[in-house]
């Protein structure tokens, strides 16, 4: 387990949601739309959006805007990208530059996932 992990801390938390993990931000550049995601593996998982293997963003002009840094669990991986899509639909500029850094771009709209129709 990394180095950042308080001792006491860990054996309160489930195994599956021990981190760390990290949130990122894509500019999907054909639409003028941000993705906002999390993962525990970074590079694989952006190299999955890169490569076109994410449904969600596949065929799209994608550019790796910012990502956080070590997050401690999947819940706070969770809450911290729930937040940032609320600033984007929000058009929260000083919140959203707040944690990121970054300018929200005018006009601009969150990409969220194609959601398919199912029979239950």
């Amino acid at each position: 387990m990394a180095n950042w992990v308080e001792p006491e801390w860990l054996p309160t938390v489930p195994r599956n949601d021990r981190g760390p993990f990290y949130c990122y931000i894509f500019w999907v550049r054909d639409t003028r739309q941000y993705y906002v995601g999390h993962t525990g593996n970074r590079g694989k998982r952006i190299n999955k959006h890169l490569d076109g293997n994410v449904a969600t963003t596949a065929g799209r002009q994608l550019k790796l805007l910012w990502e956080s840094g070590a997050l401690k669990t999947r819940t706070n991986a969770k809450d911290f990208e729930a937040a940032l899509k609320y600033y984007i639909v929000q058009r929260d500029r000083f919140n959203f530059r707040r944690c990121t850094g970054l300018y929200l771009a005018k006009g601009a709209t969150l990409l969220e996932p194609r959601l398919r129709n199912r029979r239950w």
